[in-house]
């Protein structure tokens, strides 16, 4: 452990320095693990020793509002295409992943010109159980592990390897991370590992001694369901330990959980894996290694899973920064810069919400409301205050919305609707017919200049409108002081500027990334706002 820690710090010093264009990318996926049961979130109290995570942690980036699928398959999917469940096809479980979207192990390849080699070690579940080159189908050019949900005994399971199925009797975790070692120290160009462990899954079997401890309380399942969490942290060690220095400080590593914590495991949340409560789609995610300059920061940003696919893919391909990222997909690498940049307004997920399961639902939400929508016959729905009521405990539909709630709601439900029937105009991405980002095609024009009475004023002039790489504000009427805010279509702020005459004034705006911008003029001396929309070819 001390020994990874010190390669880690290391890496954490000089890593960001190294000039390679294609850093290899490690993603690491537990399997039923909520950010309850995870260190470092604050919410479970009987929770396992996980020094590994820990160190990844310090020497990079806990992401603190993380949603996946309350369900394994659909998570799976969603992070290899980049897309939601409503437009990839698998919403839920099972489910079974055309080849006809673009993965990220065809997509790395595409945008490199062939640079990339890939595997896939561990859990698929995304096609039938005998269909043993789906993997490959999806571009995937090595392929070991299991096509089901899980294995049947941690100690004898069926594994698929060569396209040929047959039983393996070491530890299912030890063997993946053994054959990640030998797959990665074989490689001699950019690759993209995918390690799908199938712990802290059913069934709870205590791992081999020696990979956990005996520190923990509660029944006897969830003292092995603990220890499997801890042997998972230990292999993960073992597989950073026996990764090469000099290949190791050129390597995105990523942890995440695939979706929340079983039901008789949970802790804080009332519902676990399989509802679209928060115990059900909060899982943690910490990333470190190549490209990460934050060390041992906490990021609050709305993260869906589905992300991590343009942000892999923006590592090699500097042009989906420009787009703000790929399909449903926003990317966020410039967070792990500590750079300003686009965040998620809205977060979207949804559970079989194709299918016309009973269970059917979708969820949304924003900085402080979540609206769950049933699709059932009573068009059931709950509305919860994330912010007062972390937990959920209150629908505030079984009782009287204040007047902004109902306003938030309808924003809400306005929203998904457009995510569930085409592309949103408020998640940050050229997608769908868009010509920029967030405008164009059904998000409407971006020569867009009227815009509501009440944002308007003759005092100021900014042009031209559409800008390009440089935007000017007018001269005024009088010698007025005041302060420019420029902030982006998700609300971020992007710079700050004082203005302290009548001459001309000039931003300088090469360095904005196409869309639509809001400029907030305060007027020092009569302390009055007038905020303009403008856009960004």
């Amino acid at each position: 452990m001390k020994q990874l820690l010190l390669v880690l710090l290391l890496l954490s010093i000089f890593g960001t320095n190294q000039a390679q264009d294609h850093p290899n990318i490690l993603l690491i996926i537990a399997d039923d693990m909520g950010a309850d049961v995870t260190p470092g979130y604050g919410i479970g109290n009987n929770l396992p020793s996980t020094p590994n995570l820990d160190a990844l942690r310090k020497s990079g980036v806990l992401f603190s509002n993380v949603w996946a699928t309350p369900v394994c398959a659909a998570t799976r999917a969603t992070i290899m295409t980049g897309k939601y469940g409503v437009n990839n096809g698998v919403p839920s479980v099972p489910g079974e992943l055309s080849t006809d979207h673009t993965t990220i192990f065809t997509q790395l390849k595409q945008q490199t010109n062939n640079e990339y080699t890939t595997c896939l070690v561990g859990k698929w579940h995304l096609g039938k159980n005998n269909d043993y080159d789906h993997p490959n189908e999806h571009g995937v050019d090595e392929y070991m592990g299991v096509l089901k949900s899980g294995v049947a005994d941690y100690y004898s399971w069926s594994k698929v390897e060569n396209q040929q199925q047959e039983t393996c009797t070491e530890y299912a975790t030890t063997y993946f991370t053994n054959y990640a070692i030998n797959w990665i120290n074989k490689q001699d160009k950019p690759w993209l590992m995918w390690l799908a462990h199938v712990s802290p899954h059913s069934p709870y079997q205590y791992p081999p001694e020696g990979t956990y401890s005996n520190n923990h309380s509660g029944s006897a399942t969830m003292k092995k369901y603990l220890a499997m969490i801890e042997n998972l942290d230990y292999e993960i060690g073992r597989l950073l330990e026996n990764i090469p220095e000099n290949v190791l400080e050129n390597t995105l590593i990523i942890f995440v959980g695939d979706n929340g914590t079983p039901p008789n495991f949970v802790q804080g949340y009332s519902q676990g894996k399989g509802t679209l409560y928060e115990g059900g789609v909060h899982v943690p995610m910490i990333i470190s290694g190549k490209g990460v300059a934050l060390k041992n920061e906490t990021i609050d940003a709305k993260i869906n899973v589905c992300d991590l696919f343009a942000t892999m893919a923006h590592f090699s391909d500097e042009s989906i920064g420009e787009k703000g990222g790929l399909y449903n997909s926003l990317s966020f690498k410039h967070l792990l810069s500590g750079e300003d940049g686009p965040t998620r307004m809205f977060n979207y997920m949804e559970l079989g919400a194709k299918d016309g399961f009973p269970d059917d639902a979708y969820t949304l939400r924003d900085e402080q409301y979540k609206l769950i929508q049933y699709l059932d016959n009573n068009n059931t729905k709950e509305l919860f205050d994330l912010i007062n009521d972390p937990y959920e405990t209150k629908n505030l539909l079984d009782g009287t919305l204040t007047a902004e709630q109902q306003q938030r709601m309808e924003a809400l439900q306005e929203e998904s609707n457009r995510i569930r029937t085409g592309w949103s105009c408020n998640d940050g991405i050229q997608n769908g017919d868009e010509i920029s980002i967030d405008c164009g095609g059904d998000c409407g024009s971006c020569n867009v200049t009227a815009i509501p009475d009440f944002l308007t004023s003759k005092k100021y002039n900014f042009f031209p409108n559409p800008f390009e790489d440089q935007l000017y504000l007018g001269q005024t009427a009088t010698d007025t002081k005041a302060i420019i805010t420029v902030y982006n279509s998700s609300g971020q702020k992007i710079e700050e500027i004082t203005k302290r005459s009548t001459e001309e004034m000039m931003i300088k705006t090469a360095a904005y990334q196409t869309g639509i911008y809001f400029i907030s003029v305060f007027n020092l001396e009569t302390k009055t706002k007038n905020v303009y929309k403008l856009i960004k070819k």
